[in-house]
């Protein structure tokens, strides 16, 4: 069994790895990544530590525009009050809050997925985040 200079198995850095990018924030994260690419010497514990990174980002940008609709809303019938015209949309919430719950539940599921493959050593293919990460390797 591979082991990673810290001591731990390559599968089990790959899982801390993806258990970081899942809980906690950006700098802890990329302190170990950052780590995992200047150290380490498996490809593809850094391709792993890469696409943490970049999954992170993209749930991130995610959560803000889902975030953002709401709020431009409300910004165009704030405007159209001005002018007397109101217009309530009652419903308009609970569909943000639904799908802001929808892509919360894939976040988890696709941080789960991520963190079984590392620990079986089973390469999950995310197509584009892999695209993006052979770049950056």
């Amino acid at each position: 069994m591979e082991k990673t200079k810290l001591g731990l198995s390559v599968s089990v850095m790959g899982v801390v790895l993806t258990l970081l990018g899942y809980y906690a924030g950006y700098v802890i994260t990329g302190l170990a990544v950052a780590w995992v690419l200047l150290q380490e010497e498996n490809e593809g514990l850094k391709k792993h530590a890469v696409r943490v990174l970049f999954l992170m980002l993209l749930f991130s940008v995610g959560s803000t525009a889902i975030g953002l609709i709401p709020d431009v809303v409300n910004l165009l019938l704030s405007f159209l009050r001005l002018f007397n015209v109101h217009v309530y949309i009652d419903v308009l919430d609970s569909c943000f809050n639904f799908l802001y719950s929808v892509w919360s539940l894939l976040r988890l599921a696709v941080f789960a997925i991520l963190a079984v493959g590392g620990l079986t050593k089973k390469e999950i293919k995310l197509p584009v985040i892999d695209k993006l990460a052979e770049k950056i390797l």
